[in-house]
């Protein structure tokens, strides 16, 4: 694809309409949100767990209190720390996962928007419109690709006529 001249802000770059996958970062400022909110609600969600399993050990303990015949309360709360440890240890790397994944997923979202701006971008600049917008197989918005073609097809058609 043809190289086309973009000026944003004073600075003049030249931009290559290539679009292998360099950087999952299409568009940061969308993606890292996206990820903030999916990972924000799903520790939310996760947080109740340990909470309740929590509280079934504090009222284990009050029951072994007042039950002297029961096994000793300073190895029910060791047991307790250790399961709460590994919890919150898994979380933390599904937590992690979690924003790889969404990420990526995002990038899916991110990936076919920024490449419309680009055809938007470039049309603006030459004051002509490509039809030859081809979003990856994976990406989601597939039903742009086809409508801005089909458009750019009959403002081709009604402009020759």
């Amino acid at each position: 694809m043809p190289p086309f001249v973009s000026s944003v802000l004073g600075y003049t770059q030249v931009v290559e309409l290539n679009f292998k996958r360099r950087n999952f970062f299409i568009n940061p400022p969308f993606q890292l949100r996206f990820a903030f909110y999916m990972s924000t609600w799903c520790l939310a969600l996760s947080a109740i767990f340990p909470v309740l399993l929590n509280q079934t050990f504090m009222m284990l303990a009050e029951q072994l209190v007042s039950n002297p015949n029961g096994p000793e309360v300073s190895l029910v709360m060791d047991v307790r720390r250790e399961i709460l440890t590994g919890i919150f240890i898994l979380e933390a790397v599904v937590l992690v996962a979690l924003v790889g994944i969404s990420i990526f997923i995002s990038h899916r979202i991110a990936g076919p928007v920024y490449k419309l701006n680009l055809y938007l971008k470039e049309a603006a600049a030459t004051g002509q419109l490509k039809g030859d917008l081809k979003f990856r197989s994976t990406d989601h918005f597939q039903e742009i690709a086809t409508n801005y073609n089909a458009m750019v097809e009959a403002v081709t058609k009604k402009s020759s006529s």
